[in-house]
């Protein structure tokens, strides 16, 4: 599973206009009491390891409160995977 989709600074060529946004949509990551979630959703319901980058998640969440995205972690370790390989 690797999923990143992150908004970066957006710039127009031909105008020199630049849009910046801020923030990851990682939304198939967000949980829901409702079972109304992203990953909820019948085309992601063969998505699996949600569980395992909760773990990790909570984890980072405890040393380093508000700075690493599950969408990081998700990079992390495909990064990690495949230098392991």
């Amino acid at each position: 599973m690797h999923f990143h989709d992150c908004f970066v600074r957006r710039c127009r060529p031909e105008t020199l206009e630049c849009a910046s946004f801020k923030g990851c949509d990682a939304s198939i990551l967000l949980n829901s009491t409702n079972k109304q979630a992203e990953k909820d959703a019948p085309p992601n319901l063969t998505v699996r390891g949600f569980d395992f980058i909760d773990r990790i998640k909570s984890l980072v969440e405890a040393e380093c409160p508000g700075v690493v995205s599950c969408a990081d972690i998700i990079a992390l370790t495909a990064r990690d995977s495949i230098a392991a390989t």
